[in-house]
């Protein structure tokens, strides 16, 4: 007999879309097919370039105070204007020495990385922070867990990690709330894993290498906010100590 799966529709995709933090067509794509509603990235481009269609058996539209939290506002990270900055403060600048003095100070940057944008001319241009990518992969597959296409990080992990305002968090701070989020998120991912990772080497097993990245990516993002958040808050003492004599 013909396997059937629930159908995906334009209305489901579009409130898939509005719920990932950095959606694209791959991911919502990815999101909806671990739920079991099996979709093409492209089928979900078209539907978004038609306007998603009628809309027809369309959700309910995500409250617009759950995405005022800090998963909407960027965390600090190395970028090519801030390189520049640093770059014109210093007397003799150099990439490495630029890269050190960015690294010490809690942003973390190879120098070959400020090497290749003085290069590009300090492009505008540029990515985001390397905890945002871990939270988007996160948000594309961790349906997979809970067969359902609109779960995403916050509602993943709830109220697990307080109420507390990100207005009201420091830079570092956040980057703490981060690390302490990534490590959640991996503690709870390996206890629904268990019990369903035979019925995904079953039916699901083309899902599990992109799982698996996925922990270590979450993993590898813990450490960073970690490592950043140690070096911000030694930056942040040593200026204390020397605005203090």
């Amino acid at each position: 007999m013909k396997q059937s799966f629930p159908k995906a529709t334009p209305a489901l995709a579009k409130a898939v879309w509005e719920r990932q933090q950095r959606p694209s067509t791959r991911s919502v794509a990815r999101a909806m097919t671990a739920a079991g509603y099996h979709v093409h990235f492209m089928t979900i481009w078209r539907w978004k370039q038609k306007g998603w269609e009628d809309g027809s058996g369309a959700f309910p539209a995500v409250p617009a105070d759950s995405l005022e939290n800090e998963t909407r506002r960027h965390l600090p990270h190395a970028t090519p204007a801030l390189a520049k900055s640093v770059w014109e403060h210093q007397k003799r600048p150099s990439a490495r020495s630029v890269a050190r003095a960015m690294t010490a100070a809690g942003y973390p940057i190879h120098f070959t990385t400020v090497a290749r944008w003085r290069a590009q001319g300090w492009p505008a241009d540029y990515d985001f922070h390397p905890l945002d990518k871990a939270r988007a992969m996160f948000d594309s597959i961790c349906p997979l867990l809970t067969d359902d296409p609109m779960t995403t990080t916050e509602s993943f992990l709830g109220d697990s990690l307080g109420k507390e305002e990100p207005e009201a968090l420091s830079e570092a701070e956040r980057l703490r709330r981060a690390e302490r989020e990534f490590s959640a998120l991996i503690i709870l991912m390996r206890h629904l894993l268990v019990p369903r990772l035979g019925w995904l080497m079953a039916e699901r097993f083309s899902e599990l290498p992109f799982l698996m990245r996925t922990i270590i990516v979450c993993g590898e993002a813990a450490r960073l906010a970690a490592f950043q958040a140690e070096r911000m808050e030694r930056a942040q003492a040593a200026a204390g100590q020397i605005g203090a004599r």
